[in-house]
């Protein structure tokens, strides 16, 4: 917490020198003698002093946001905690926790952080039709703090008491994301690597902090990316008139809804299978879905169908720079893309402009 104490420090001097910056003309404006000058002097010594220790609190915050393969373990310490992001072990010691391998799951857990905060400040960049500047480094860290702040990343031993293979989850209030060390069975890649724990990379915690946004929103990321899915991929059918003579009609994902399309499956963190979404809420043909219609209501299996494709389209929007990452070019590609950047959208006669990732992360930051 050195950085954030020194940081807080340099901006009360800062400030205190701005008021009595400000004071001092003002006391210059109301003296008509010749002493005025000698005041201006002093108010113009005050304002070098708050341009300096403003530089300085800019010059160390940027100090953090640091290359995680140019920095070593402290620095990624030093900037979780100046960002707020605490590390916890439960059950487990920190050497079998987060100081393992020399810290190596520290330095994933600050990629994350680093790759959320670039993009932000990325589109920052975009916004001003520039290339990313200081303020803009400076505008991204103080709006992930404000958004995604406060966040315990706590590694848990053993595995999910609810199915051994969960690898990671967010609970619900946004607030905590538990990482299990010993998920059965371990990922390949953890057994390739020789590893007999779970290393929790940072495309995996940027997935999660996706969750993080999505539920301090209430869900409501979820709620429009239902909406969005459906016009993109669904249909509309009549099943008779309601009472005021108007047909009555209901929607569908009938259509050859597949999840596995618009981006490339493999770098995804939760691959959900077609099969699930079948049995989640597809009625089997038109006449069942009139017949009884509740079978289209969002049920628990739904919604974590749902936010897990929010979280991956989290995770892709972030690492949208690496072709890897991209959305594809096709309708589906298109569709994800639009949904994740805030873009209009258009087919046939409908035209939607979802909120889009940065959207909700500055909504987040305001309202919490």
């Amino acid at each position: 917490m050195y950085h954030t104490a020194l940081t807080l420090t340099l901006l009360q001097r800062a400030r205190t020198s701005l008021i009595a910056t400000i004071a001092k003309l003002t006391d210059a404006r109301n003296d008509p003698s010749i002493l005025r000058y000698f005041t201006l002097l002093g108010a113009l010594v005050e304002y070098v002093r708050y341009r300096m220790y403003l530089q300085s609190a800019k010059d160390l915050s940027l100090s953090l946001l640091v290359d995680p393969e140019d920095s070593d373990l402290s620095d990624w310490e030093a900037a979780l905690d100046a960002l707020s992001i605490t590390r916890t072990n439960s059950g487990l010691t920190p050497a079998d926790g987060w100081q393992k391998d020399s810290g190596i799951r520290i330095k994933e857990a600050y990629k994350s952080v680093w790759k959320i905060i670039n993009k932000i400040a990325n589109v920052f960049a975009d916004e001003d039709n520039v290339t990313v500047n200081d303020e803009h480094k400076l505008n991204a860290m103080a709006q992930f703090v404000a958004s995604f702040g406060n966040t315990e990343l706590r590694i848990v031993a053993g595995h999910s008491p609810d199915i051994a293979q969960i690898y990671a989850i967010a609970n619900s209030t946004g607030k905590i994301i538990s990482l299990y060390n010993q998920p059965d069975p371990l990922l390949q890649d953890d057994i390739s690597a020789g590893r007999n724990y779970a290393l929790h990379t940072a495309e995996n915690l940027v997935h999660e902090f996706g969750h993080v946004l999505d539920f301090r929103t209430g869900n409501r990321m979820y709620d429009e990316e239902w909406s969005f899915m459906r016009k993109e991929f669904g249909r509309l059918i009549i099943c008779g008139t309601k009472p005021n003579g108007d047909p009555d009609q209901r929607s569908s994902l009938l259509r050859g809804f597949n999840v596995n399309d618009g981006w490339n499956i493999q770098f995804r963190q939760n691959k959900l299978n077609l099969e699930d979404f079948m049995a989640c809420y597809h009625p089997s043909n038109d006449t069942e879905l009139c017949d009884d219609p509740t079978q289209t209501k969002k049920d628990e299996l739904c919604f974590e169908l749902e936010i897990e494709r929010i979280a991956d389209m989290f995770l892709f929007w972030n690492y949208s720079d690496d072709v890897d990452y991209d959305f594809t070019s096709d309708d589906r590609g298109q569709t994800l893309y639009a949904f994740a950047n805030g873009l209009e959208w258009s087919r046939g006669n409908t035209t939607l402009t979802p909120t889009g990732f940065m959207g909700w992360i500055i909504e987040v930051g305001e309202t919490t």
